[in-house]
C-alpha cells in the first residue's frame, strides 16, 4: 500500500517586512555548509536524488499517490472555489478534475481506491466548516477524467476524523457523540459506541483515524486523551492516553501509522518549533508516550521510523532504538517508506525569531541507505529550491519517486509541487501496457484484456481506445499480470455489428510517460 504522511500545519499570517539581516546571514551559512557537505566524501554507491519542482497555483496540503507515477492533490481551504482535485504527471503536466459545488473544507485526504482512482472526504456548501450542509465522498477515475460525489449520512456532518478503505468503505468519528461510524459502499451505516469522556471545543478537529492492514479501524483523539480500536469483527477496545494538561492541541490534527503486527503509532501535528507529543499503542495493548518524536511510519516488519528535531529515530521490532542525524536538516518533519522499506524524509533548518513566524531557511530531502547507524551520508541528500520556506508531508509514488508540496509563508509566492527521484530509479525504463485479446462483446460493450511489462509491484496506466470505434478509456494494470477493461462502442461501430459486418480497428494503448503500443483487432457480431 502506498503510504501518505502529511503535516497538518495551520496557515500562518505573515506580515510584510524587510529581509531580516540575521536570518539572511544564517541562511547563507546553512547553504554554504550544506554545499560543502554534499561535496564531501561518501560511499561510491550513494548518490543524491534528482529534484524537479513544478509551479502550483494553490497551496496543496494533502497529497496522495496511486499505482502510477503521478501525484494527486487537494487544497485544504478553498471556501470561494469549486471542489477540484489536481493531478501532476511525472513530467509536471497538470490536469484538474472538478465538480460544480463549492467546497468548504477537506475533511480527509486522498487515498488510492481499487481500480486506480482516488477518493477523499469533503464538506461543501457553507463556508462554516463546522456545520457544512453536505458531506461527500469525492472519487475520481484512474486518470482524473471524471469526479463523482457520493453523499455521506447526516451523522458525518460534524465529523473531522475520517479513514477510507480501497473499496470505498468510509469510517468516521464523532468525538462529542462518543461514537465511531462505518459506512459500507452499499450505504449501510453501523455505529460503534465509545465510553463517554466529555467534549472540549477542540475535540472534533483533533480526531485522527486510520485503517490498519488487518482491517481494524483506529481512532486517536489527544484532546480527549483517548485511543480506540474497532476490529474487523466489530469488537471495540479503548485506551486512555495521558496527555499533559499544559499541552495546547487547538487546531492540530493527529497523524497515525498502523503497525502491521496490530499496534499503532501517533503524533500530534504541531507547528514548526512547537512542543509535540507522540506515542504508541503496542500490539499487546500498552500505551507509551514520547515528547521527542514526531511523524511516524511503519515498515512491513514492524520497524518504526519517527521524525525528531535532530533527524530520525528508528525503533526495531525488538524495541532497540537508534537516533540518526541528517546533515543540513536538524529538524526532520516528514517520513514515509518506499516499497523496499527504505525511509525517505523531508526536513530543514528551522528559523524562529522573536517577531517572525517559524519557517525553514533551507529544505532538503533524501533517503536512508541500508546499514546507516548514526548519520545519513551527505551524498544521499538533495537540496530543495530555497524559494519555499514551508513543506508538507511526503507521498511515495508507484514508480518509486517521492512527491512533496512546498510554499512560502509570505503571500502566494513559492507554491511548488516537487518530485524527488532516487538515483537507482532515475534511469529505469517506464512500463508499457498492451492489448492481449478481446475477452467478450455484448451489445455495445467490448471487454479487452490488457497486460503490463513491468515487474510485479509496479503498474502500467494510461488510456486505451479502439480507432473509429470507442473513446479513450482509462486503464490500470499491475506488472506481470493482466486486467479486463470495459469499453463502450460508438454508434457507428455498433450499427455495423448489428448489420452482421465485422469492424476492423486498431487498439492503441497509451501508457503515461512511456509512449504507446498498437494491435490490429477485428470485432465480430
Amino acid at each position: 500500500m502506498i503510504q501518505t504522511i502529511r503535516r497538518g500545519w495551520m496557515p500562518v499570517r505573515a506580515a510584510t517586512r524587510r529581509p531580516h539581516r540575521r536570518r539572511a546571514a544564517a541562511a547563507a551559512a546553512v547553504a554554504t555548509a550544506f554545499s560543502v557537505a554534499l561535496c564531501g566524501t561518501a560511499a561510491a554507491d550513494v548518490r543524491p536524488p534528482t529534484v524537479s519542482s513544478f509551479e502550483a497555483g494553490k497551496r496543496y496540503e494533502t497529497l496522495a499517490t496511486g499505482p502510477g507515477a503521478a501525484v494527486w492533490a487537494f487544497e485544504q481551504e478553498t471556501a470561494d472555489e469549486r471542489l477540484s482535485i489536481a493531478r501532476y504527471a511525472d513530467s509536471g503536466r497538470l490536469s484538474e478534475v472538478a465538480a460544480g459545488r463549492r467546497l468548504s473544507t477537506v475533511r480527509a485526504g486522498l487515498r488510492p481506491m481499487a481500480g486506480g482512482g482516488m477518493a477523499g472526504v469533503v464538506a461543501m456548501d457553507r463556508r462554516n466548516p463546522w456545520s457544512a450542509d453536505y458531506i461527500a465522498l469525492a472519487r475520481t477515475d484512474a486518470m482524473g477524467s471524471s469526479l463523482k460525489l457520493t453523499s455521506l449520512p447526516e451523522a458525518a456532518r460534524g465529523a473531522f476524523g475520517f479513514a477510507l478503505e480501497a473499496d470505498g468503505t468510509v469510517w468516521f468519528a464523532r468525538a462529542c457523540k462518543d461514537a465511531i461510524y462505518r459506512r459500507l459502499p452499499s450505504g449501510k451505516l453501523t455505529r460503534f459506541q465509545l465510553r463517554g469522556v466529555g467534549c472540549s471545543e477542540s475535540a472534533e478537529g483533533n480526531s485522527g483515524m486510520i485503517v490498519g492492514p488487518d482491517g481494524a479501524a483506529w481512532l486517536v483523539n489527544l484532546a480527549q486523551k483517548r485511543a480506540a480500536r474497532v476490529d474487523a469483527n466489530g469488537r471495540v477496545r479503548e485506551w486512555r492516553v495521558a496527555v499533559p494538561e499544559e499541552m495546547n492541541l487547538w487546531g492540530r490534527s493527529t497523524q497515525l501509522a498502523a503497525d502491521p503486527r496490530g499496534g499503532l503509532a501517533f503524533a500530534d501535528a504541531a507547528q514548526p518549533g512547537e512542543p509535540q507529543i507522540s506515542g504508541r499503542v503496542t500490539a499487546t495493548g500498552k500505551v507509551r508516550l514520547s515528547e521527542t518524536a514526531g511523524t511516524p511510519a511503519f515498515g512491513s516488519d514492524g520497524t518504526l521510523w519517527e521524525t525528531t528535531t535532530r533527524g530520525l529515530r528508528r525503533t526495531a521490532p525488538d524495541g532497540r532504538t537508534t537516533d540518526i542525524t541528517v546533515p543540513g536538516a536538524p529538524d526532520v518533519f516528514a517520513v514515509a517508506l518506499a516499497r523496499d522499506g527504505a525511509p525517505w524524509f523531508l526536513g530543514g533548518t528551522l528559523w524562529s525569531g522573536p517577531s517572525l513566524p517559524s519557517e525553514y531557511l533551507s529544505l532538503v530531502a533524501g533517503g536512508v541507505p541500508p546499514g546507516t547507524e548514526s548519520e545519513v551520508p551527505a551524498a544521499a541528500i538533495a537540496a530543495i529550491p530555497a524559494h519555499s520556506s514551508q513543506g508538507n508531508g511526503i507521498a511515495l509514488g508507484g514508480d518509486g519517486a517521492i512527491w512533496t508540496s512546498l510554499w512560502n509563508t509570505a503571500g502566494d509566492q513559492g507554491r511548488m509541487v516537487t518530485r524527488i527521484v532516487p538515483s537507482e530509479i532515475a534511469a529505469a525504463r517506464k512500463p508499457v501496457g498492451s492489448v492481449r485479446r478481446v475477452l467478450a462483446r455484448t451489445g455495445r460493450t467490448v471487454v479487452l484484456q490488457l497486460a503490463c511489462d513491468a515487474e510485479r509491484g509496479r503498474f502500467c496506466l494510461g488510456k486505451v481506445r479502439l480507432v473509429g470505434a470507442t473513446s479513450p478509456t482509462p486503464y490500470v494494470v499491475e506488472g506481470q499480470s493482466a486486467a479486463a477493461v470495459r469499453m463502450t462502442l460508438g454508434p457507428r461501430a455498433a450499427r455495423t455489428l448489428r448489420r452482421g459486418r465485422a469492424v476492423r480497428t486498431t487498439a492503441i494503448v497509451r501508457s503515461e510517460g512511456a509512449g504507446e503500443t498498437r494491435r490490429a483487432l477485428t470485432l465480430r457480431r
